[in-house]
């Protein structure tokens, strides 16, 4: 709508939903390939934490990229991707589109990924902790990019039955207000970074705040342990490398001291 150009950049690696749009710029071939005959193919997939090399940049609009990319694997980028990216939209006239459905609301230790390398995107998808479990989620952009949108004319070239729920917009308020008052930002940012030491013992961790991962040989049969001992975990990366451990932010030390002990106990019966 505001570039009038329908490429997109994303990533390998990348997760950006399964609805038939971000299902394009969605990396994973098991999600993709049941439905490729059905998609726009609009996206062009580079490697993550480079700067795009892409032939005819003139058919492209946006990137869009995960501050740090969760189903992917946990992965953090290197410290200087993320502005040499804003540098690369700038130049190329491209709007940079940060996904922080999975990495914002506090859970990095910041209340968006972004803020770790001082980047601001053109357009930010939120939801997941947003609304504290209830569902809501929300693009916020720079006012010139918002305001290509048209004007209604009688009927919304794009709504959905749900749009700006009453419900839902206070669950999310009252869900924010709650993440001011805790500071959970900083919470995050504290557990994570204690946790992050006693999982080190165990193995290798990657990550920020209160988004771990613990490199692993294959994370499902641990997941499924883990799950019969009363802790949810997921396995992350393409092939299942990464045993992702994203607790709730208001988690305790002792409960996360049980997680890690038990996580001891299974590598150790390995």
């Amino acid at each position: 709508m505001h570039t009038k150009r329908p490429g997109v950049i994303a990533f390998e690696g990348a997760y950006h939903g399964l609805t038939y749009g971000a299902l394009d710029t969605t990396w994973r071939a098991d999600f993709r390939s049941p439905f490729s005959k059905q998609l726009g193919h609009f996206t062009a997939h580079v490697p993550f934490g480079r700067v795009p090399e892409v032939s005819n940049l003139k058919d492209f609009g946006a990137v869009i990229v995960e501050p740090i990319q969760g189903r992917g694997g946990i992965v953090v980028p290197p410290d200087d991707f993320l502005p040499k990216l804003r540098k690369f939209c700038d130049r190329n006239r491209l709007l940079l589109i940060f996904d922080e459905i999975y990495t914002g609301f506090c859970r990095t230790g910041r209340w968006f990924a972004g803020e770790h390398w001082d980047v601001v995107p053109d357009i930010m998808c939120v939801g997941k902790a947003m609304g504290g479990g209830f569902p809501i989620s929300a693009c916020v952009g720079r006012a010139d990019v918002m305001d290509s949108w048209p004007e209604s004319k009688g009927e919304a070239i794009h709504t959905s039955t749900f749009l700006g729920n009453p419900l839902g917009c206070a669950a999310a308020l009252a869900s924010i207000g709650e993440m001011k008052r805790l500071k959970l930002d900083a919470r995050s940012r504290e557990l994570g970074e204690w946790f992050s030491t006693r999982l080190a013992r165990i193995g290798k961790v990657r990550g920020k705040g209160l988004m771990l991962g613990l490199e692993v040989d294959n994370a499902v049969p641990l997941v499924e342990n883990l799950l019969q001992r009363g802790i949810l975990a997921l396995p992350e990366g393409s092939r299942g490398e990464i045993l992702g451990l994203t607790p709730p932010l208001v988690i305790t030390k002792r409960q996360l001291e049980h997680c890690a002990g038990v996580l001891a106990e299974l590598f150790i019966s390995r």
